[in-house]
């Protein structure tokens, strides 16, 4: 009866909150041997004396109203004495009470707070983690679960986040609702963090091996794309550029504006540009002229040249959609141009005057341009001059022609790849408009008394076209000369021909148009073998670059040799007199 006196006495003092008077009549009833009160009602007192102190340490500051989780490595301070003492005489009654004895419980998790807000991170740690084995049905599990975790994760401890993690989430009392969700989310972080720790020490084949886990355990992880990143840059590393492709594609493909897409543009443009992919190069390098300057991986002062380069690219896609991104982009030559662009932008605008049909401008005004132009892109202009040269002067052409071939060395291999090809078309079409007009113009007569000076003219007429064509297979182009050549010996034949199915004048007699068709044969003779001569030397540039050739060889071959048109003439002039008079 004294001893349930003595224990309303202690409850008493409680309430006024003088903490010493109540723990003396709490502590009197367990310490002493006056009282004859059972076992349990003692131990009960014992807890009630260790919760007065405790209520007392609360009223001087000393219980931590919150903490905030810290590194394990935080420097420790010294815990006050009769607070050590506390700590002390409750872990000394610890291994008499109950688990589930929940006043006691609550004295230990605040004991673990205490030590925990003094810097004691280490002691407080394997304090929380016995207080989790040991009690894991308490209603002060989850919480000290969770001062656990974010002491982990302040410590990047991330293999030691993940164990407890994993651990937890097997704890029906602790992996509950939101917390339950928040585990799962950890779980999955951390395992990031894991790769992420991989990455800073340099552990590539970890890194990989543990990405591949990451995206098999989780795949629908919000940290895809970052292991991706690292799994693409960590291949990198290692050199290898197909497997690092692999990772950072999807990345570009799907998160275009990551640092790493820019990785993998630039890979892309590498592998483009090894294959000759020239629009696929330009596209991807042309995402890194566009990337803010902290992502694209290119030094300020290679801008430059690195612009220049992908201009370059551009430039030899002959793709019209890209060559309106080079003529409109900001970049390239947009209004506003940058002055390193500015003999680029000139070539630009002129290969895209070679595939323009809808520009009204004519092979005159083209001419004068290229007179104008900067060395660097002349030959363009002379070469969009001749894509309109059908109607020009032959003598225009030939400078035109030649200016070309004296400046085309001063173009990029790409642009001059451009104009060579551009050319082999507009040079055929010249060459055939040229010799149509010879064959239209200049007729061989059948009657006696003008023979001689249509053929005279026809001859005049297609040296002036042998003269032209002498300028065009100095192109260097070998499809070129090629096509020319081939036109040029079939001018001789067709000449031939006509010759040999020329009707006899009327009026002479059998025997005078015997000696007319003799006479004729002679002068055939020498057309048919020049004609033969331009023919081989065709097939034999055909031949050797792999192209079909205009010409079958005769078994005989002769080389190239100018047509001597005098002496010729000499033979025919003698037959015209003889006949005639």
């Amino acid at each position: 009866m004294k001893a349930k006196v003595r224990f309303r006495m202690g409850e008493f003092y409680l309430g006024l909150r003088d903490w010493e008077r109540a723990q003396a009549n709490f502590s009197e009833i367990y310490q002493t041997q006056k009282y004859t009160a059972d076992a349990a009602f003692k131990d009960q007192a014992r807890v009630k004396a260790m919760t007065a102190r405790y209520d007392s340490f609360k009223d001087r500051g000393v219980v931590p109203k919150e903490l905030k989780a810290v590194s394990l490595k935080s420097a420790p301070k010294a815990i006050p004495g009769d607070v050590a003492e506390w700590i002390k005489w409750l872990d000394e009654v610890a291994p008499t009470k109950k688990v589930d004895d929940e006043a006691f419980e609550k004295l230990i998790f605040e004991a673990n707070r205490v030590i925990y807000s003094y810097g004691q991170v280490e002691i407080a740690y394997k304090r929380m983690l016995y207080f989790v084995g040991s009690r894991p049905n308490s209603k002060l599990t989850p919480p000290t679960c969770a001062l656990l975790i974010d002491t982990l994760i302040e410590s990047e401890a991330w293999v030691a986040v993940r164990t407890l993690t994993q651990k937890f989430l097997t704890m029906p009392n602790v992996a509950v609702g939101e917390y339950k969700t928040k585990l799962e989310s950890l779980e999955r972080d951390s395992h990031f963090k894991i790769i992420a720790s991989y990455w800073k020490g340099q552990e590539y084949d970890k890194l990989l091996a543990a990405g591949q886990e990451h995206l098999k355990l989780y795949p629908n992880s919000s940290h895809r794309t970052d292991v991706l990143s690292y799994m693409g840059r960590s291949a990198l590393e290692q050199k290898n550029t197909d497997l690092s492709l692999t990772y950072l594609k999807e990345i570009a493909d799907k998160n275009p504006t990551h640092e790493s897409a820019y990785v993998a543009f630039f890979i892309k443009g590498q592998e483009a540009e090894k294959k000759f992919e020239f629009v696929e190069t330009f596209i991807n390098y042309e995402k890194l002229l566009l990337a803010p300057a902290n992502l694209s991986n290119i030094a300020a002062k290679d801008i430059p040249q690195f612009r220049k380069k992908t201009f370059l690219f551009g430039l030899n896609t002959a793709d019209q959609n890209v060559y309106k991104q080079l003529g409109e982009g900001k970049h390239f030559c947009g209004n506003a141009k940058p002055n390193d662009l500015v003999i680029e932008c000139d070539r630009l605008a002129a290969v895209q005057s070679l595939f323009n049909e809808s520009d009204k401008r004519t092979g005159w005004d083209f001419v004068g341009i290229a007179d104008r132009a900067p060395k660097e892109s002349r030959a363009i202009w002379y070469a969009s001059a001749l894509v309109r040269g059908a109607k020009l002067p032959t003598p225009v052409i030939v400078r035109s022609i030649e200016e070309f071939t004296r400046t085309a060395n001063s173009l990029d291999p790409m642009s001059q790849g451009i104009a060579l090809f551009s050319l082999r078309r507009s040079i055929q079409k010249i060459v055939d408009a040229k010799i149509a007009t010879v064959e239209t113009e200049s007729k061989i007569a059948s009657q006696l008394e003008q023979l001689k000076g249509s053929l005279e003219k026809r001859v005049r007429d297609i040296s002036r076209v042998e003269s032209l064509a002498s300028a065009m297979i100095s192109i260097p182009d070998p499809e070129t000369k090629v096509v020319v050549l081939g036109r040029l010996a079939k001018v001789f034949k067709t000449l031939a021909t006509e010759l040999t199915n020329l009707p006899p004048p009327r009026g002479l007699k059998p025997e005078e148009i015997e000696q007319l068709k003799l006479t004729l044969a002679q002068v055939i003779q020498p057309i048919e073998a020049k004609s033969d001569q331009i023919g081989m030397q065709a097939w034999e540039i055909a031949s050797q670059v792999g192209v079909p050739s205009p010409y079958t060889p005769a078994d005989k071959r002769e080389n190239y040799a100018p047509l001597e048109t005098a002496q010729n003439w000499d033979v025919l002039s003698s037959l015209v007199r003889g006949v005639s008079g």
